[in-house]
């Protein structure tokens, strides 16, 4: 998206809503840029979007809409050129009826949405993306075995994706396509 979109030449830059003082890292600090900043002109990734804090949501929509927003320190954000990108492994429809994620931005983020069904379901992905990830690392010649994208092919990945990859990683390392 980012590559194919209006600012490829801009900054990628990616905010796991999951680590731990993620205020702190999405809107900066006293002499510490935030994720914000760092993606103006470009895009700011938030993954796990429905694990952003309540109180976090509520400032990057106040950002969004242009409202003031301070750090920490109580320093007020300049306002940046930034293009918003949310991932979810959840449904945020439902997360916005359960008050997980704030319909508002909720709203903004689904101006255009793409989903993907989970991998266990997206026949002939599996073997592609794992010869992917597999072709990314250094194994030289060594190619995957049929036996083990047949053992991937009947296991669910509850973890999708992110598992898979980590999956092909441990195989290239420690030889083991062992599943967890």
């Amino acid at each position: 998206l980012h590559e194919q979109g209006p600012r490829p030449d801009g900054p990628f830059v990616v905010c796991d809503a999951t680590e731990p003082d993620v205020d702190a890292l999405l809107f900066g600090t006293k002499g510490s840029p935030g994720q914000l900043e760092r993606a103006d002109g470009g895009t700011l990734l938030v993954k796990d979007l429905g694990d952003l804090p309540r109180e976090s949501q509520e400032r990057l929509l106040a950002f969004l809409e242009r409202r003031p927003v301070e750090r920490a320190d109580r320093v007020v954000l300049p306002s940046f050129d930034v293009r918003l990108v949310g991932s979810s492994r959840r449904d945020l429809d439902l997360d916005v009826e359960r008050g997980r994620v704030l319909e508002g931005l909720a709203g903004i983020l689904a101006r255009a949405r793409v989903e993907l069904p989970p991998l266990r379901v997206r026949e002939g992905d599996l073997k592609l993306l794992a010869d992917f990830f597999w072709r990314g690392l250094d194994v030289g010649d060594a190619v995957l075995s049929p036996m083990t994208l047949r053992r991937f092919e009947f296991y669910r990945w509850p973890g999708n994706v992110r598992e898979l990859q980590r999956t092909v990683v441990k195989l290239a390392t420690t030889g083991s396509d062992a599943v967890d």
